[in-house]
């Protein structure tokens, strides 16, 4: 009887504990839509984006989170990881930088370098 109390027990607690993660997951995905939302808007309104450059700029946007996306779920080794990231971020900035103009372009890369340095201070907590 006092091994089923336990087993009860435990299987509450890891309940509460699953739904307060699954809680947490829910929130920071939530934090997350909304960082991509506010960041396309600052796109948009810091770049300067005239209606012909944003199709384009969001499908090369969506096209290389993919990428970056699937290499996070990769097996590759962290240095690897590394490596194809800077990889993709060259492709990347060399696609915008046909698309954007010259000023357009040194915005977009001071707005890359703010959140890197945020994603960054993030990590440090």
């Amino acid at each position: 009887m006092k091994n089923v109390k336990v087993f009860l027990a435990t299987s509450v607690l890891s309940l509460i504990f699953n739904a307060a993660t699954a809680q947490e997951k829910q929130k920071l995905s939530d934090e997350k839509k909304q960082e991509m939302v506010k960041q396309k808007q600052e796109n948009k309104d810091l770049l300067g984006l005239t209606n012909e450059q944003q199709i384009p700029f969001r499908a090369i946007t969506k096209r290389y989170a993919q990428r970056i996306k699937d290499l996070r779920g990769s097996s590759s080794d962290r240095k690897q990881k590394m490596d194809a990231l800077k990889d993709i971020m060259s492709d990347k900035n060399g696609e915008m930088k046909t698309l954007l103009s010259e000023k357009q372009y040194e915005i977009y890369l001071q707005l890359q370098e703010e959140r890197k340095t945020k994603i960054l201070q993030n990590k440090e907590r």
